[in-house]
């Protein structure tokens, strides 16, 4: 039998509570031995990160009343929520899930700000669905393992996503829908290698309707227009998923002098570039546009539920989905007087699209295998 380390929680000590999640998020108690199995026999436990230093899973204890499937970012609730961690050697994996049930998967992928929130939320009104909204566990950082890992890649994600829904709060739900964070668009290899069936979803927006969105949302972070030369590679982790800074070359004339806005446009041609390439590797891709989906919600939906192979009997309820706010109560865009894009920086970041023919319409509409 596995045994584990369990602590209890009795602070936390992110700087900003939407950072990647780490093994040092918390403050804790004495440890405590425990048998790994705890995390599938005991409601209410879920995986939280891998901690690569220790070739450990990270899981988190939340009250079993806490639907996990109802938060905007399901990292942020085990944060904000979590009473008990525990770790446990990633070698007891195979032996814990090597008999669960592999469930049905939905994959959203991503450029981020793109409505995949409102879409994860309204798969859960399938009552044969329990779609969840960035694990971190799933995140590229947590799954950046060391080549002496006992397990990675496919396999380690494939183990994950068994003990995940094992723990699913909607017992009759036979789908598992993970919506990821934009950089696992970059390192989706590992999940095609766990479930090639995986139904494979890819939002994405304008590029300036995403270009503002997304430099409204670094300035809560405080990311200034002008980029620091030793800020170039950590600016770029983010919109690259770790790539290195010769990528960026291939869309800003002079890296040296990229500002956060000819980023942004670098970042906004990768992603999409990285898709179609996908796309014509052989994934099987639903594409679904956030400019469509706010003019057309429930059509949209509808292609997303069809695509999922679910029961459009669950759409009765969306009405009430696309009513609420998906992520009130977050704090991000809470801050005074939102910054906007310059009509000067709209036209650095047309710059950056003109330079690449394939990719420079900003209402580029993408072919998927519905429609190509």
């Amino acid at each position: 039998m596995a045994l584990a380390r369990l602590y209890s929680i009795e602070g936390r000590q992110k700087t900003h509570e939407m950072e990647y999640s780490t093994p040092g998020d918390f403050v804790l108690g004495a440890p405590a031995i425990a048998p790994a199995a705890i995390i599938l026999n005991e409601p209410g436990w879920s995986p939280y990160c891998i901690d690569h230093t220790n070739h450990e899973l990270v899981c988190v204890h939340l009250a079993d009343s806490i639907d996990l499937a109802k938060s905007a970012f399901y990292y942020l609730t085990q944060y904000q929520r979590a009473d008990r961690m525990l770790t446990l050697p990633l070698t007891a994996l195979a032996d814990l899930a090597g008999d669960l049930p592999d469930p049905n998967v939905v994959i959203i992928y991503s450029m981020g700000r793109c409505g995949t929130t409102l879409a994860s939320l309204a798969l859960n009104e399938s009552p044969q669905a329990w779609s969840l909204s960035e694990p971190e566990v799933f995140n590229d950082r947590s799954l950046r393992l060391p080549p002496d890992a006992p397990v990675a890649g496919g396999d380690l994600v494939r183990l994950l996503i068994r003990i995940i829904f094992a723990q699913r709060a909607r017992r009759e739900a036979t789908t598992l829908a993970l919506k990821l964070r934009s950089q696992a668009t970059f390192h989706m290899q590992q999940f095609i290698d766990a479930r090639p069936d995986a139904r494979a979803v890819f939002m994405y927006r304008d590029a300036l309707g995403w270009g503002q969105s997304m430099y409204q949302f670094l300035g809560e972070f405080d990311w200034q227009d002008d980029i620091p030369a030793d800020q170039r590679l950590p600016y770029w982790d983010f919109f690259s998923g770790g790539g290195p800074l010769s990528q960026l070359e291939r869309y800003v004339e002079t890296p040296s002098a990229a500002t956060l806005t000819t980023m942004i446009g670098a970042g906004w041609l990768h992603c999409l570039e990285t898709y179609l390439d996908r796309l014509a590797g052989g994934v099987q891709f639903l594409a679904l546009r956030y400019n469509d989906l706010t003019l057309g919600r429930r059509h949209e939906i509808e292609k997303l539920f069809r695509h999922a192979g679910l029961d459009t009997s669950g759409l009765d309820g969306l009405d009430a989905v696309f009513d609420e706010d998906s992520q009130k109560g977050l704090s991000i865009g809470q801050r005074e007087g939102k910054r906007r894009l310059s009509e000067a920086q709209i036209s650095e970041l047309r710059a950056v699209l003109d330079a690449h023919p394939r990719l420079r319409d900003p209402n580029l509409v993408l072919p998927d295998i519905y429609s190509r």
